[in-house]
């Protein structure tokens, strides 16, 4: 039997990971889940977070699995499909990660015998749509194009909402786009469709195309041999060590947002404080932080140009 395998992709800061981790509260340990876990940088947070949710992770960071880590996927991928009692397979991807790419290696002879692709699902930050298609061009429209689902975060303000669908469907006439919030959706039945009606979608959703039908029939030549995440994006970790109050900490964080300013696209990590440890998230929106039980690990930066020697002497100041 074919094990089913859900990739769930997304832009930085999208929602990947919190999709995930409702995901595995509504399947309430019903089936034995692996998620292989991508991070960009050194510091694997999300992986760290899905821990001991109900599935079995296998982590691979620093690098992307669609370009400098494909190998690394694809004898993870065998391994867990050959070697493990296995039900169903989740892949999240780094956030700057192309999902045809990851597609084309799910869907590669040696492992098409092995598995069966159930979904390719985008998470979209509504608010960010549209600027991040201004700013990322073919490289934010693969996400879209070759995704069979795509969930919004954030859908909440009308003002972005619309124009976020609006351009959503230019690029992918044939996803299903959902608007509400992950607790109000049955994401087992939505991410591990049955193989024979995939369609759980209720009144008004477009024609289904599975993830591989559009990768197989889609037209345009993306030159996906020049994915080099050494050019576009940039990832620095730093390291944090000597618990300092969490006031302190924030200030810090806040002055490297500042300072970045546009260029940083992502910020996470966990940092020791004299309050206990305290992770903060950032995605070109408010910043969020609260004190955590996660190990104090650092903190990862990912964005366009940044500047390390500034970025260093302010965190280290």
């Amino acid at each position: 039997m074919k094990i089913p395998v859900s990739i769930v992709s997304g832009f930085l800061g999208a929602g990947k990971t919190t999709l995930i981790r409702q995901f595995l509260q509504q399947d309430s340990g019903a089936h034995k889940t692996w998620i292989i876990e991508n991070d960009f940088g050194e510091i694997g947070l999300d992986a760290a977070i899905l821990k001991g949710k109900g599935a079995t992770i296998r982590e691979l960071t620093n690098g992307c699995i669609c370009c400098t880590l494909a190998g690394d996927f694809e004898t993870s991928l065998r391994s867990i499909l050959l070697e493990h009692d296995v039900e169903q397979i989740i892949i999240e991807p780094s956030g700057v990660a192309l999902l045809s790419d990851i597609i084309k290696a799910c869907t590669s002879p040696d492992l098409k015998g092995l598995l069966r692709l159930a979904s390719a699902v985008t998470v979209v930050d509504a608010r960010q749509c549209e600027l991040y298609l201004r700013n990322f061009g073919e490289f934010y429209r693969d996400q879209l194009r070759y995704s069979d689902r795509i969930f919004l975060t954030h859908a909440d303000q009308i003002e972005t909402l619309y124009g976020a669908i609006d351009a959503i469907q230019w690029e992918n006439d044939h996803a299903w786009i959902y608007e509400e919030s992950a607790d109000r959706l049955h994401l087992p039945s939505l991410l591990f469709p049955d193989e024979v009606n995939p369609s759980q979608c209720e009144g008004g959703c477009p024609q289904a195309v599975t993830a591989g039908e559009a990768l197989a029939g889609h037209s345009h030549d993306h030159a996906h041999a020049q994915h080099d995440h050494t050019g576009p994006f940039t990832e620095l970790t730093l390291t944090a060590v000597t618990p300092l109050p969490m006031a302190v900490w924030e200030k810090k964080v806040r002055r490297l947002i500042a300072t970045c300013g546009s260029q940083l696209l992502r910020l996470k990590g966990v940092v020791p404080a004299a309050e206990g440890n305290v992770e903060f998230q950032f995605a070109g929106q408010p910043l969020f932080f609260q004190v955590t039980t996660l190990a104090a690990a650092g903190i990862m930066l990912i964005g366009t140009s940044l500047d390390e020697a500034t970025i260093r002497r302010i965190w280290e100041d």
